[in-house]
């Protein structure tokens, strides 16, 4: 298997897939992040996610070309992989067809959450689901989740939620100012209060609880 997979390594800010290419690799995260836009009129984007180590970035269907450009914001390494290839595998390795079903159930259930969250969620609201959505990425590697790094920029990060630039760093001020935050530079913020930021985020009703 290892012999079909190239592990690539790209620098911040290139490009990996191509909106509109036919780009017919797989393709994961190993490391760094990467972000996800679509291209509008007038030179606009929209920012559709952030992807982080362990992600499936890309998975090209027949004769159907990129949605989205996928573009490194940190230095990372990435796999690719032959999608017919990958398929041969998946018949041979049961257990890998069952992590990519995993993999792509999980970027589903993100998606969802997050168009509730638009739909819905008050200013606050947006941008503390967004922070508490960093924390829980990096519980899911295994490092202390007190310390996030942003290396999206403000301008990605409201229009990823919907929001003016200007509100996204108020509403940082504001979480700063409650205790629930420490900005030590604009590419970290440190949560102090998990709970009370989780509280903050609380959109959705979940199962156990009250609505």
């Amino acid at each position: 298997m290892q012999s079909c997979v190239e592990r690539v390594h790209v620098s911040a800010e290139q490009v990996l897939v191509e909106e509109g290419s036919a780009d017919a690799d797989v393709v994961t995260l190993v490391d760094g992040v990467v972000i996800a836009f679509m291209s509008l009129a007038g030179g606009l984007r929209q920012v559709t996610g952030f992807h982080f180590a362990g992600d499936l970035l890309h998975w090209p269907r027949d004769s159907v070309t990129s949605h989205v450009t996928l573009q490194a914001l940190t230095p990372a390494n990435v796999c690719r992989i032959d999608r017919d290839r990958l398929r041969e595998l998946c018949h041979s390795y049961p257990e890998l067809a069952g992590r990519l079903f995993d993999l792509a159930s999980a970027r589903i259930d993100a998606a969802r959450e997050h168009i509730v969250v638009l739909a819905s969620g008050t200013a606050e609201q947006r941008v503390a689901s967004f922070l508490m959505g960093l924390t829980r990425r990096t519980r899911d590697r295994r490092v202390i989740a007190s310390s996030i790094d942003l290396p999206m920029s403000r301008v990605d990060i409201a229009n990823y939620v919907g929001l003016r630039v200007e509100t996204v760093s108020r509403m940082f001020t504001r979480l700063t100012s409650a205790g629930l935050l420490s900005l030590p530079t604009p590419q970290q913020v440190v949560v102090m209060d998990h709970c009370a930021l989780a509280e903050r985020a609380n959109i959705l009703a979940r199962p156990g609880k009250p609505p």
